[in-house]
């Protein structure tokens, strides 16, 4: 008899687990981003205005699924690809410009997100993650939370929105210089050549004059183990020669930097011309001080 309860117990759950809608079901997550969110305001989705979803957020593969409707399938939000393989150490964003939701969604708190309705409402314009712009955002952003009254809190005052983003903006720029630290490792020197570090201290400090800069540039050093020859592809004859040097810089907010940089020297036939400027990854990467003078 007891088998025979326990059967018929199992089987009852498993129809009520069945019988859940989409926008019923109980979702969870490590980062508890899971969950049914309230919408600040109804969406159109396919002819169907939509105040309400369920977010069910799988970070083994970067994916949050978004139900919308009782019977339809997800729409698949992916996080950010700077920032798979990193979510763990450096924080969990999303962005994907074809979401019914607004091209970019940010975590402002917990069980708290907005979905920016295009590419440029919010956003961090420098490297020092301290310049933040924010456009008029009247009804062009959408909040949506896992608490009504917290939703209908922030979409109504614009200015407790705009602190919300501000920090959140400021801490997706931290995450991201996270991921490059993470993915960029700090480079160890390559060949020896002091003279050559100087000369390309002083053409990367005059191309960051000339191109507008904000970084002091400290110092450089070499990256490669050797020059890399550049020859006429009809003659085979040299024409020059190119190498990676990293210029090690400091941030006006006192924040230290490294970036790679190539300069150049032309062959005129017989010998090698000036040391000149020839261009940057422009992959800035943070790390602390003391690491960074560490070859000086």
């Amino acid at each position: 008899m007891k088998k025979v309860i326990i059967t018929l117990t199992i089987l009852l759950i498993s129809k009520i687990i069945l019988a859940q809608s989409n926008l019923e079901k109980i979702f969870t997550d490590e980062f508890n981003i899971s969950g049914i969110y309230y919408l600040s305001k109804p969406v159109e989705i396919f002819a169907k205005q939509v105040s309400v979803v369920n977010f069910e957020f799988i970070p083994e593969s970067y994916k949050l699924n978004m139900y919308y409707d009782e019977k339809d399938t997800p729409e698949k939000i992916a996080m950010n690809a700077t920032f798979k393989q990193h979510y763990k150490t450096c924080g969990v964003f999303f962005e994907n410009s074809k979401n019914y939701l607004g091209g970019r969604i940010i975590q402002l708190e917990t069980g708290l997100f907005i979905a920016l309705a295009g590419e440029s409402n919010a956003y961090v314009s420098n490297g020092s993650c301290d310049n933040f712009i924010f456009t008029d955002p009247k009804n062009e952003i959408l909040v949506l939370g896992k608490n009504k009254a917290r939703v209908k809190e922030v979409a109504s005052d614009i200015e407790l929105l705009k602190k919300l983003t501000e920090e959140s903006c400021i801490k997706y720029c931290g995450a991201l210089k996270c991921v490059l630290s993470g993915k960029y490792p700090f480079p160890e020197p390559g060949m020896k050549d002091t003279k050559l570090s100087d000369e390309a201290l002083n053409v990367v400090r005059s191309h960051a004059t000339t191109a507008g800069w904000t970084q002091k540039i400290e110092y450089c050093y070499v990256k490669s183990k050797d020059w890399t020859i550049i020859t006429n592809k009809l003659t085979n004859t040299i024409v020059a020669r190119t190498i990676r040097l990293i210029a090690v810089m400091k941030n006006t907010n006192g924040s230290c930097q490294w970036e790679e940089v190539e300069v150049k020297q032309d062959f005129n036939g017989s010998a090698y011309g000036k040391t000149y400027f020839s261009g940057n990854t422009q992959q800035i990467i943070t790390l602390d001080c003391v690491e960074a003078m560490k070859y000086k």
